[in-house]
């Protein structure tokens, strides 16, 4: 019996502790044995690091620089009548569809991401609310969301847009700045049940109740306890609103009330190619992948991030 409890005390000594749930070492080691979030990962550095390298990567210097006797929908390179000056060909304006590509990526991951972010701050700040305050507040901040469910996307998006046109935030970047502010309009209803959800389990837990009753301040709470709990389910929702946030933008740079010319993103030129798809297919396919593949990829990491985060998992 001596020589086991010897051995089970040197076992414990031994064993190295595991890094805390939510810390940078247990988010990281947990994303480690995750190969799709790590796949994901990757693939979305890939995306960033061509977007900020987009001036020494594209073989124009902008997406509108380009020769004005280039050739409309010149094929690609892997086609025959391709020319060697355009490796992925021109689109229907003989601009160089592999410098949009590169310069879109960057617009569209700017936008998408801003608008993500705008969206999940609202969404979270409000769920958190209606979990707190409970009562009167808490009914009006869900009608509120009832509200905004029940009036179509892609309408309250151009009236918000059209009501932002005269403001100064339409006026840089060809209305940049603009579209992040209005794609966070719609969409954080679900955020905000979802948040409001898992905090309201959190704040009837028991070291919830003893802090309050101690005086421990309500944003020390919501900060330490509240929020963390939440944030894992706040990641998956913002990795599935990207993709529907990159096409809205798209829509709306189409029908003129988003993102002006000569900026083009990835979903401006999916719309903008959508009519001459017969004559050209791959231009559209082309930015459409694109978009696909930064929508898989953002949600493999938020599936993995919520997994190293969320305090009910396990390593």
């Amino acid at each position: 019996m001596a020589a086991g409890k010897i051995e089970l005390s040197e076992l414990a000594l031994s064993a190295k502790p595991r890094p805390p749930r939510g810390s940078l070492r247990g988010v990281v080691r947990t994303l480690s044995r995750e190969p799709s979030a790590l796949l994901g990962l990757f693939v979305l550095a890939g995306f960033c690091a061509v977007a900020a390298l987009a001036p020494l990567l594209a073989p124009f210097p902008g997406p509108v620089a380009n020769d004005v006797m280039a050739p409309r929908h010149a094929s690609p390179f892997w086609m025959s009548g391709s020319d060697p000056r355009y490796w992925l060909g021109t689109d229907m304006y003989g601009r160089d569809v592999l410098s949009l590509l590169i310069y879109g990526t960057r617009l569209t991951l700017f936008v998408g991401g801003c608008g993500v972010l705008l969206l999940m701050i609202v969404g979270t700040a409000l769920g958190l609310l209606a979990a707190w305050l409970r009562g009167g507040w808490d009914n009006a901040i869900m009608r509120l969301a009832d509200v905004t469910e029940a009036v179509p996307s892609f309408l309250a998006y151009a009236l918000v847009a059209l009501m932002l046109v005269p403001t100064p935030l339409a006026l840089p970047l060809h209305g940049v700045l603009m579209m992040p502010v209005v794609l966070s309009t719609v969409g954080w209803a679900q955020t905000v049940r979802l948040v409001r959800g898992r905090a309201i389990a959190v704040v009837e837990e028991d070291f919830v109740l003893a802090a309050r009753s101690v005086g421990v301040p309500t944003w020390r709470l919501l900060w330490r306890h509240v929020l963390p709990n939440s944030v894992s389910t706040v990641l998956v929702t913002a990795s599935y609103q990207l993709p529907v946030v990159i096409v809205a933008e798209g829509f709306l740079s189409e029908v003129q009330i988003g993102i002006r010319p000569p900026a083009l993103s990835l979903a401006g030129l999916v719309f903008q190619e959508w009519q001459q798809t017969v004559v050209g297919p791959v231009f559209v396919l082309l930015p459409t992948l694109g978009i696909v593949l930064i929508a898989l990829a953002a949600t493999a990491v938020g599936n993995g991030l919520q997994r190293a985060l969320d305090p009910r998992e396990t390593f």
